[in-house]
């Protein structure tokens, strides 16, 4: 990615809630791995990891609201352009160049959970494995479309919109 960013943040509650959010994506993401890691749903620490995962994404969203509550209500979000409009025009394309592989991943991962669910049908880990699956899905489908309505309005009018990837 291009070193130079897209925006920047001068209010130091807000850089103290965005390093919240940043370790709360992380923390999310650790938890995520482990389950990956290949651990089967009879694997007796299925259970407890899924739930850690559940968690660290309520920890995320709720970093993530209150971060992006303090900004629409204090106003301390800046746009700085990059020093050319060629770096402007990479970074957002690798944003989202990143959203779309983020999005493809989503729903590989989400194919993998709804088959799972098929072996445990109307129960309600079944149901929870399906909602799971479709906000994995959702979620990189939003930051996916924003990034490229980010790009493209980019492209068009040379202007940078200042909204969040997680948001539309």
């Amino acid at each position: 990615m291009a070193s130079s960013p897209v925006a920047q943040v001068e209010c130091a509650e807000a850089r103290r809630l965005l390093d919240e959010y940043a370790d709360a994506l992380k923390g999310f993401h650790e938890s995520q791995a482990l389950l990956r890691a290949g651990m089967s749903q009879s694997d007796p620490r299925f259970g407890p990891m899924t739930q850690a995962r559940d968690d660290a994404f309520q920890k995320l969203a709720s970093a993530r609201r209150h971060y992006w509550t303090h900004v629409e209500e204090h106003a301390c979000r800046l746009i700085a352009l990059a020093s050319s409009s060629e770096e402007t025009e990479n970074r957002l394309r690798e944003d989202m160049m990143q959203a779309r592989r983020e999005f493809q991943d989503a729903l590989k991962q989400s194919e993998e959970i709804l088959h799972i669910a098929l072996d445990v049908r109307n129960s309600a880990d079944g149901q929870m494995a399906r909602e799971m699956a479709q906000r994995m899905r959702q979620v990189a489908y939003d930051r996916y479309a924003v990034a490229l309505k980010r790009f493209s309005v980019f492209i068009r009018t040379g202007q940078v919109l200042d909204i969040p990837l997680d948001r539309r």
